[in-house]
């Protein structure tokens, strides 16, 4: 089965994402994400933005409803795009993973985003192989820090305990270097089927900023290296404690693309939406009973 859309691609601190601006059943979300990261290597996660149709999108839901701050602050920027601003904008946003509108500031002019990521953040402790990492649980996601050299056999070893752990949208094993503020992050998606090494990760950058502010300082800032991007990050009590993170992002063009979805992804897709209707028509008729 073919499908056209239109679609933009954004690099925000050189975390690859694809934005897909036409309406998409969320059963094949999956498949749409797979299909795009398969045609473009370059992109390591996909959004899919619901349009209004007289003003700024509503909302922004990420390839497995998991909270993304990098995606966030491209598609604040993108939205900010409906309006004629200039200089640094506040606007409020709808995405996965969080049940609240999101503030992103936004300068058009200078390209750049910064969004505020809300804690408190609840810091567990978990042991792989021997040993013990501290697990930074934030909206929509859980990270482990892990301060020593990046070894991808760690990460699937440590992600499996993870994800037993913890319950999220999203996983992220961070390697920190703690002296050069530096990470590498390996983030997985279990809804997406998606393991990916990003170019950079907001949320993983402000895990790694909790960790690296152990005295709880409220005037604490620090700049992440990510693989492909800096990103700042500020504490930030203002209302609510928090850190803000952000920096540059790029938006490319508008385009329509056409993916290919193969027969296997339509009939899973088809088989759960009858499963789905199905239960929807027995708690309707258990409720019915019950009347």
């Amino acid at each position: 089965m073919k499908k056209s859309f239109e679609y933009f691609k954004a690099d925000p601190a050189g975390n690859g994402t694809g934005f897909v601006i036409s309406p998409v059943y969320p059963g094949y979300r999956r498949a749409y994400a797979k299909a795009i990261m398969a045609k473009d290597p370059t992109i390591e996660q996909v959004g899919f933005i619901s349009p209004s149709y007289d003003s700024a999108p509503l909302r922004m839901e990420m390839m497995g409803s998991e909270f993304c701050a990098n995606a966030t602050r491209a598609y604040g920027l993108y939205s900010a795009g409906f309006y004629d601003t200039k200089g640094d904008v506040k606007l409020a946003v709808y995405v996965s993973g969080v049940d609240h509108p999101v503030d992103v500031i936004v300068n058009q002019e200078e390209q750049t985003a910064y969004v505020k990521v809300e804690g408190p953040f609840q810091v567990e402790s978990l042991e792989v192989a021997g040993a013990s990492y501290p697990v930074v649980v934030m909206p929509g996601i859980t990270h482990m820090i892990v301060e020593s050299n990046e070894d991808e056999a760690f990460v699937n070893q440590a992600l499996e305990k993870l994800v037993g752990a913890f319950d999220a949208s999203a996983y992220g094993i961070i390697f920190l270097n703690r002296e050069s503020t530096a990470i590498v992050p390996y983030i997985h998606v279990p809804a997406a089927e998606t393991k990916v090494l990003e170019g950079s990760c907001a949320s993983g950058s402000v895990a790694a900023a909790v960790i690296l502010n152990d005295k709880d300082d409220p005037d604490f800032e620090v700049v992440i290296h990510n693989p492909r991007g800096d990103l700042e990050v500020y504490a930030d009590d203002t209302e609510t404690k928090g850190y803000i993170i952000g920096g540059l992002v790029t938006l490319g063009e508008t385009e329509t693309v056409t993916i290919t979805i193969s027969k296997e992804e339509v009939d899973r897709v088809r088989l759960e939406h009858k499963k789905e209707l199905e239960a929807l028509e027995e708690q309707e008729a258990s409720a019915a009973d019950e009347k």
